[in-house]
């Protein structure tokens, strides 16, 4: 997935780079091995909106199917939140919102009877839908596909997460 604020990537492209100061570039991000098994990024490219602003992503294994995704965006401002997550081609279902309109769950179920469930956690305030999109399953190839959309205007600090529940075929 992207995250923007305001509008902005975390990333300049290197043909852009030329053209702007070395303060606006972005700083680069590390990566972590963490203690369970899991492993996180810290990124401050999104300290040229403002010097606080530093975004933490953490993905974690919990056994035996279930894979968890946060993302922490810390800093001191209002910003708009935009974030997308590449769903591909595959036929994920409708958005089933829960009684807590920050929570939505999308089912899908592959042919041989596999499935998969994701459930979206936002903060209040944060919008979520699915849009047409297209997507690069292989270097050169680009085909449409839908991504999720989450977006709204957010007090810093703010997190979100997915839980995704993947199930073998029996």
């Amino acid at each position: 997935n992207v995250t923007s604020l305001d509008g902005l990537a975390p990333v300049i492209t290197k043909q852009d780079e030329r053209y702007l100061a070395s303060w606006y570039r972005p700083e680069g991000g590390a990566w972590e091995s963490l203690a369970d098994g899991g492993c996180g990024f810290q990124c401050k490219a999104f300290r040229r909106l403002h010097s606080d602003i530093t975004l933490f992503r953490t993905w974690r294994f919990a056994p035996p199917d279930t894979l968890l995704f946060e993302e922490k965006i810390e800093g001191s401002s209002r910003v708009q939140f935009e974030s997308r997550v590449c769903l591909g081609d595959a036929k994920w279902g409708a958005i089933e919102k829960s009684a807590e309109a920050s929570a939505g769950k999308l089912r899908w179920q592959g042919e041989d009877g596999s499935s998969a469930e994701m459930s979206v956690r936002t903060p209040p305030g944060v919008g979520m839908d699915i849009r047409p999109s297209t997507f690069l399953p292989e270097y050169g190839i680009e085909k449409n596909g839908r991504s999720l959309l989450l977006n709204g205007s957010q007090q810093l600090p703010f997190s979100w997460s997915i839980e995704w529940g993947l199930r073998k075929a029996a």
